[in-house]
């Protein structure tokens, strides 16, 4: 299942998941403070910013516009 790493006041991360339902996409949603530097997160993404999205394959997606 794809997991988007989210902030929900993040306009963002409000596309992202907008686009997501739109497609009818199901995905995990996990909460992530870019303000709260995490290792695991900042692995994935070294920006910091959200959202994030990680496919079943592995494949990280950063920004709502990709």
């Amino acid at each position: 299942m794809k997991t988007l790493h989210h902030h929900p006041l993040y306009a963002a991360s409000r596309t992202a998941r907008l686009i997501l339902a739109e497609r009818d996409l199901v995905f995990m949603p996990k909460l992530e403070s870019p303000w709260k530097r995490h290792d695991d997160f900042l692995a994935m993404n070294p920006a910091g910013a959200v959202p994030v999205l990680v496919t079943e394959d592995g494949i990280v997606l950063s920004g709502a516009m990709v």
